[in-house]
């Protein structure tokens, strides 16, 4: 080889770093990696590695192995040979805490429970569970798992109705503020109304303590008259006596006529001396009212459930008179008024009955016609329907029943109702020459509205009987002998209908302060209880025996306690009962 290409050799291995090499020569081997436990190393201690924790994702020595089969938690791990960094998969992150023990991450799952654990959770509730694992362990393959599917799928779902219900309760909470400015109103107007019964009560004391006044002042004025003229006709012969001057006859004369004016002076003194100081005014306080109302501690009741009543026998009393002609006796309406005394319309003998809060007939007064209902129309006035004479009659109630004036109907009427200046009737279809229908008259008589259709030209009612108000005012629940019990607004929207076989030819119906009906079917022989939005509660009685042929029922409230006063066809007992 010349001496040129032995140059160029000797340079290309002094700039490469490497001999000239055989096919036969090998590479060197790169150094075995140093791995430290991991365990020992945050303690700053340098300990070689022999095993590896899959669960943990990091290499332990000898001593931590050991220690790692000590611990419940643990002891369950998976201890494999060790890996290089390269064969070392990245520890998933979890960051998720426990919602029991504080600070503590969950990394566990235990499969028996289908439970996400921390570590003080499987150490205290999942001590004997057989399969709990790390989560990354137990998370593999989760990404096409069905479960993934349906948790989407039903995540979905449940959404969805979580929102409709939000949705829901949304309208609850407008429907509830409503229902409270509602009851504020109702408050207020109650409030309105009971300042216009102390009024008028007022303006009745000051009528009365003004005549009672005039009277005596007028008696007073005339005695100071009479005392007047008396001393004015004494100072007259006085001065007469003293001017006459040798004239005997005249002197005799008016003697005389003083000796008499003196004894007529004397008898005025006698007379008005008897009563002297005995014209007082005075007066006693009817401490009825004050003491209803130191009695009470609200305006009314609120409730949020329906009670469900029950009832108790309380006695039966009998409503005949002693004028009452004949043993029949149809006493198809009634109302209790506000002091407690209740009022009851007797068909048979054309008469309206008071009955004591003892329930004893106290007074009666007898009408131009047979009635069928009877309402309050206001705090000492009822309004009967009169079904014959198709009208309606008005009957004072303060002291002694009284009727006073009447409002032509010109069809027949049955059951009847006040409410803010209006009369609803109820007229009766059928056999009869009108269409079933409630009419709506002012308290002048001019008839304001009908309500007989619904939106789809149906007849609401067939034949309807009783009404009764709902406490907030804003319902009429109306019994009909062919469908049942119909709710309708007081402009005649439908709102329910409860139409049973059980309950056959309903008549009196009645409410409560919270809104619970109670309604009496005359030939099922029973009274049935309905919430406000018209749906069966319960039957509270049923006995043909005991209730045959219902035909008007009276809440009464007293205090704590409630009662329901029946009325019977062609009885003249009426039964109360206690309800619970």
């Amino acid at each position: 080889m010349s001496s040129r290409h032995r140059k160029s050799k000797d340079k290309v291995e002094k700039d490469t770093g490497y001999g000239s090499f055989t096919g036969s020569e090998r590479e060197p081997s790169p150094e075995p990696e140093e791995i430290r436990c991991a365990p020992c190393s945050r303690e700053n201690r340098k300990v070689d590695a022999t095993k590896f924790c899959e669960d943990c994702n990091e290499h332990l020595c000898e001593k931590c192995v050991h220690d790692h089969q000590k611990f419940i938690v643990t002891k369950i791990h998976k201890i494999t040979g060790k890996r290089t960094t390269k064969q070392t998969a990245a520890r998933p992150k979890l960051s998720d805490k426990c919602t029991h023990h504080e600070g503590k991450v969950l990394e566990l799952f235990c499969t028996d429970h289908d439970e996400l654990c921390c570590s003080v959770c499987v150490a205290v509730s999942h001590r004997s569970c057989a399969d709990v694992v790390y989560i990354p362990q137990a998370a593999v393959g989760v990404e096409s798992s069905l479960e993934l599917l349906e948790v989407k799928q039903k995540l979905q779902k449940v959404k969805d109705e979580v929102d409709t219900l939000r949705s829901h309760r949304e309208e609850n909470q407008q429907i509830v503020q409503q229902q409270k400015e509602e009851i504020i109103n109702a408050i207020l107007d109650m409030r309105i109304r009971v300042t216009d019964i102390l009024d008028n009560l007022e303006r009745n004391a000051r009528h009365d303590l003004q005549t009672r006044y005039e009277d005596v002042i007028t008696k007073i004025d005339t005695d100071v008259k009479t005392c007047d003229d008396v001393s004015s006709t004494l100072r007259e012969h006085t001065m007469k006596i003293e001017t006459i001057v040798n004239n005997e006859p005249e002197l005799f004369v008016t003697v005389k006529k003083a000796k008499k004016s003196m004894a007529e002076g004397e008898t005025v003194i006698e007379n008005i001396t008897k009563n002297l100081g005995k014209e007082r005014l005075m007066f006693m306080g009817d401490r009825t009212l004050e003491n209803l109302l130191n009695g009470m501690t609200s305006l009314g009741e609120f409730g949020d459930d329906t009670h469900v009543y029950t009832a108790q026998f309380e006695g039966e009393y009998n409503m005949s008179l002693s004028t009452d002609h004949g043993s029949s006796e149809d006493n198809t309406g009634s109302v209790c008024l506000p002091d407690g005394k209740v009022i009851l319309t007797n068909t048979h003998h054309k008469r309206l009955k008071m009955l004591s809060p003892a329930f004893k007939v106290i007074d009666h007064v007898d009408l131009p016609g047979k009635p069928y209902d009877v309402c309050l129309a206001g705090p000492n006035e009822v309004v009967v329907s009169l079904r014959e004479e198709k009208c309606l009659q008005f009957v004072t109630t303060d002291k002694k029943l009284k009727t006073t004036r009447a409002i032509k109907i010109g069809v027949a009427c049955y059951g009847v109702l006040c409410l803010n200046g209006e009369i609803f009737v109820a007229c009766v279809g059928g056999q009869y020459e009108n269409r079933p229908q409630l009419r709506v008259y002012n308290m002048s008589g001019r008839m304001v509205r009908v309500i007989e259709k619904g939106p789809d030209g149906n007849m609401i009612f067939s034949s309807p009987r009783n009404i009764a108000l709902s406490p907030d005012g804003t319902m009429l629940h109306v019994t009909d002998r062919e469908y049942g019990v119909v709710t309708v607004g007081l402009y005649g929207q439908i709102l329910s209908v409860y139409k049973n076989p059980e309950l056959d030819s309903p008549r009196g119906i009645c409410v409560d302060p919270n809104g619970n009906i109670l309604a009496c079917g005359q030939n099922s022989h029973n009274v049935i209880q309905l919430n406000a939005a018209g749906e069966k509660v319960g039957v509270l009685m049923k006995d043909k025996d005991s209730l045959h042929r219902p035909q008007s029922l009276c809440y009464i409230h007293r205090g704590p306690r409630s009662f329901l006063l029946i009325t019977f066809l062609k009885s003249k007992f009426v039964k109360v009962y206690a309800l619970g």
